[in-house]
């Protein structure tokens, strides 16, 4: 699965994020945070800035993610 190790990872670190990023769009990069902003949009855009067309994640930090389906 392209991003399982983003996801995973961002699973791993949300408990931390929560504090300091909750409501934030956050981009990871492989094991990497590349940041956080206050908007998917700007997020998105901060992520192909710096990461081009390669995979990256853009996920809003909550106790509890948001259920997304994928056809």
């Amino acid at each position: 699965m392209e991003l399982h190790s983003e996801w995973r990872w961002y699973q791993q670190q949300k408990s931390q994020w929560l504090p300091g990023h909750r409501g934030q769009f956050v981009v990871i990069h492989g094991e990497n945070l590349i940041g956080s902003w206050p908007t998917y949009a700007e997020a998105l855009a901060e992520g192909y800035r710096q990461c081009g067309l390669g995979p990256f994640l853009v996920q809003q930090v909550f106790e509890r993610d948001a259920c997304l389906l994928f056809h």
